[in-house]
């Protein structure tokens, strides 16, 4: 799953299949690169590389504070629509959804 934007400048989830994800990996390609994808047949398409990310600096691991700030925006958007009698799984799935789309 990797969150892309389109030419309409939409941002998205892609669920790529296993060979754009293959090169993906295989280029070692990081948030910020930038690749342009073409469907070429019904179940294929064709990546091509526009340019990789500069490698980031090393920097501390922040997901203890990412799922923190995940948790509690999870937390607030279930306060606010008490119509929508979300649960605590409820809660913990958006919190897992906003975790992911910010790692």
């Amino acid at each position: 799953m990797y969150g892309v934007v389109n030419e309409a400048g939409e941002e998205l989830v892609w669920f790529a299949p296993a060979s754009a994800h293959e090169v993906i990996q295989s280029q070692a390609l990081k948030r910020g690169s930038e690749i342009i994808v073409r469907q070429t047949g019904k179940n294929t398409v064709e990546v091509s590389i526009i340019g990789k990310a500069a490698e980031a600096e090393s920097k501390s691991d922040n997901l203890k504070e990412l799922m923190i700030s995940s948790l509690r925006d999870a937390s607030a958007i279930a306060a606010e629509a008490p119509e929508l009698r979300l649960g605590s799984s409820d809660v913990r799935a958006i919190a897992n959804s906003l975790f992911i789309a910010r790692t």
